[in-house]
């Protein structure tokens, strides 16, 4: 297969994930510094900010709970234009039920309350951490120990209160226990819940057969719950797969529904046997628990094989549908199929075989252990050619038709024997007589 179904099913499921949690990062730091700011930024209007000459911490409450605490080590108040700095800021976000332990931190944050943007110029850091326990532990206590926090760093971040956007212009990197990964430039409007990452995005899955997803451009929007990525290339060792636009689809608890390939959409794997396949779309259906159940081509599709075992097909469409491992089971070509194994000279202990060239308007390849082809049937009438193998004492070919062949292949994937009914027709074509 172009790309094993356990490996895409799993680099659809992981990306998808890291896509949730990169727009989790953004907006818990978009909602966090939408809120009031600390006492002192704001004309001092609380008493619950506690003023030191090491720095001062801010805490903002609801039904008893902390929602959030802000430490700084100090805080210098600019005369000009009553702009605000805060050195070596320190934020721990709880949540509303108490169940998140989220620490947003960087070495400088800035606020201008002319226009309404606060800055942090250099690396701002957010660990993302579920904390299922904390509602039964006493206010603001730690987690007894972290659990795979979700981590995102950038730099240059700008978030302007009045629009609510915010925008990063330097790296963005984001890593997760199955995943790493980067983008330069990113915008994030808190208000349509949408996520930009403007450039040179890549995500590497962990794994030593992990894939790696490069993109030109991604958009990911909270309503609906979807993931654009522009220029699209996976790569997984000798597989490949490229497309113009790749979509994601996300469930309301955030699992994969499907994934859509679009524009130019090309697959290839090198081995033995390499295989490049092409079409302008391909829609992969996932079921419970993010398994692969279908992908449906839409066509024309193309196939090309080469190496030890040589072959070339077309079709209107094609649907392939994986059972149980995500092992790939059945593909049904349909509308106008050709599906051509040229003739192949001896090669050592391997004799000579003949060419078959097939066309009929539906056929269904059955797959023995998601990769040996074991059997096809057509549907409809078809034809099927028999080329001569080379170096045949009479080189002549074979047409055949019927209302339904069946056929079974080797172990090598070339054809075995083939059955034809009813009205069956053959018609041999000996060279230099007639048929």
């Amino acid at each position: 297969m172009l790309l094993s179904p356990q490996r895409l099913r799993r680099t659809f499921a992981l990306a998808a994930a890291a896509i949730v949690l990169v727009v989790a990062g953004f907006y818990v730091y978009a909602r966090l510094r939408a809120r009031p700011l600390p006492p002192r930024l704001a004309q001092k209007v609380s008493s619950e900010i506690q003023q030191s000459t090491t720095g001062y911490t801010y805490s903002h409450s609801e039904g008893g709970r902390t929602v959030f605490t802000i430490r700084a080590s100090r805080e210098v108040q600019l005369k000009r234009g009553g702009r605000v700095q805060l050195k070596d800021v320190s934020i721990v976000v709880y949540g509303r039920q108490s169940n998140r332990y989220d620490q947003i931190y960087g070495s400088d944050f800035e606020y201008d309350p002319q226009s309404g943007e606060i800055s942090a110029p250099g690396e701002v850091n957010i660990d993302l951490e579920n904390d299922l326990e904390g509602p039964l532990r006493p206010d603001q206590v730690p987690p007894r120990e972290l659990k795979n926090p979700i981590h995102l760093s950038t730099h240059g971040l700008v978030f302007n209160r009045n629009t609510g956007l915010a925008t990063a212009t330097g790296a963005i990197e984001f890593r997760v226990p199955q995943a790493s990964g980067s983008a330069v430039g990113a915008s994030y409007d808190s208000k349509a819940n949408l996520l930009t990452l403007r450039s040179q995005v890549r995500v590497k899955l962990s794994g030593p057969k992990g894939a790696t997803v490069l993109a030109d451009r991604a958009v990911f929007s909270k309503e609906p719950r979807r993931a654009e990525l522009d220029a699209v290339r996976v790569e997984q060792g000798e597989r490949s797969l490229a497309c113009q636009k790749l979509t994601f689809f996300l469930r309301d608890d955030n699992t994969l529904d499907h994934a859509l390939a679009s524009g130019d959409v090309r697959g290839a794997a090198q081995g033995p046997t390499s295989a490049r396949l092409s079409a302008p779309q391909a829609d992969f259906r996932m079921g419970a628990g993010n398994q692969l159940r279908s992908a449906l081509l839409r066509g024309p599709v193309a196939l090309e094989l080469a190496g030890e075992t040589a072959a070339s097909g077309t079709a209107g469409g094609a649907m392939m549908e994986f059972g149980p491992r995500n092992r790939l089971s059945k593909v049904s070509a349909n509308d106008g199929v050709r599906f051509t194994q040229p003739p192949r000279p001896a090669q050592g202990k391997t004799a000579a075989a003949q060419g078959v060239d097939l066309t009929a308007q539906v056929v269904d390849f059955f797959v023995q252990e998601g990769k040996r082809l074991d059997h096809a049937a057509t549907a409809g009438p078809a034809q099927i050619t028999l080329l001569p193998a080379p170096g045949a004492a009479s080189p002549s070919s074979t047409v055949v038709t019927a209302g339904q062949f069946q056929a079974s292949f080797d172990a090598r994937n070339r054809l075995r024997s083939l059955r034809g009914a009813p009205d069956a027709r053959i018609v041999p074509s000996p060279s230099g007589k007639p048929d």
